[in-house]
C-alpha cells in the first residue's frame, strides 16, 4: 500500500503536454523591431557627424578673447575697467590715456538715485526719469586738475577714443555683469575746465551688438590714440 501512495494517479506516459507558447513567433518581431531601432540610432548618428566634419561648420563664435573672472558683481567691474583702461594709450607705445574708476553712480559722495534723460537737447519738456539702482559708474580720469588729461591737445579725435573706450566699458558690463541695465560714464574736461560731458548707455539701446562678437562693433585689432583715425569705426 505504501508503494501506492508514492505512485502518481496517472503514468507519466499517460500526462497531457503542458501548452508552451510560440516563442519563436515573438522573439522574431523583438528582433526586427530592435534592428530597426538600430538602424535609426546609426542614421542619426552618421548625419551629425557628416553635419559637424561637413565643409563651413563652424562652432559658434565667441563674443570677445577675454572677459572678467566669476565674481561678485562689483570685483567684475573693477575688474572690466583695469583691463579697458590699459588699452588706450596717448599714443602708439606712450602712457596710459585717462585711468578708469568704477563705483555706484554718486557725484561728491551723494548717491544718484535717478536719472533724467531729455528727449532732445535743451529741451524740459519730455523728460524721461530713470532709476539708478541698475546702473553703473565710469569716472575717465586724466592726470590733471579735476581729470583733465595733462599731455596732448583736447581735439575731436581725443573725444572720439573717450567715447570708444566708454562703450566698450559698457559693452563689456552689459555682457558680462548681470543685473546692470545702464551706464553712466564722466568724461575728462579741458584741462583748466569743469567736467562738462557724461555718457549714458542702456543695454537695451545696445541689444544688437551684445547679440554680435565685440570685434564686429569695434572692428580695429587695437585701441586708436587720439592721433589716429579709422573710417571704419567713426560712425
Amino acid at each position: 500500500m505504501a508503494a501506492d501512495v508514492t505512485q502518481p494517479a496517472e503514468s507519466a506516459g499517460s500526462a497531457a503536454p503542458a501548452y508552451k507558447p510560440p516563442r519563436k513567433r515573438y522573439e522574431a518581431r523583438f528582433l526586427a523591431v530592435y534592428g530597426a531601432l538600430g538602424l535609426v540610432l546609426a542614421a542619426a548618428i552618421a548625419g551629425l557627424v557628416i553635419l559637424v566634419a561637413r565643409p563651413g561648420h563652424h562652432a559658434p563664435a565667441t563674443w570677445s578673447t577675454w572677459k572678467p573672472q566669476k565674481a561678485d558683481a562689483a570685483s567684475m567691474i573693477k575688474e572690466i575697467a583695469d583691463f579697458v583702461g590699459k588699452e588706450y594709450r596717448l599714443k602708439k607705445g606712450g602712457g596710459q590715456l585717462v585711468g578708469v574708476v568704477a563705483s555706484k553712480p554718486a557725484v561728491q559722495n551723494i548717491d544718484i538715485k535717478a536719472i533724467a534723460v531729455r528727449t532732445a537737447p535743451g529741451s524740459n519738456s519730455n523728460i524721461s526719469i530713470l532709476g539708478a539702482d541698475k546702473t553703473e559708474m565710469f569716472i575717465l580720469c586724466g592726470l590733471g586738475s579735476q581729470c583733465s588729461i595733462s599731455k596732448g591737445k583736447a581735439t575731436t579725435a581725443r573725444g572720439r577714443v573717450l567715447r570708444r573706450e566708454s562703450l566698450e566699458l559698457a559693452l563689456y558690463t552689459f555682457k558680462y555683469v548681470p543685473g546692470v541695465e545702464s551706464v553712466v560714464a564722466f568724461l575728462p574736461p579741458k584741462p583748466g575746465a569743469n567736467p562738462t560731458y557724461t555718457l549714458f548707455l542702456r543695454k537695451s539701446d545696445l541689444s544688437n551688438e551684445l547679440k554680435l562678437p565685440l570685434h564686429r562693433t569695434l572692428t580695429r585689432l587695437t585701441a586708436p590714440t587720439p592721433t589716429t583715425t579709422d573710417p571704419k569705426e567713426t560712425p
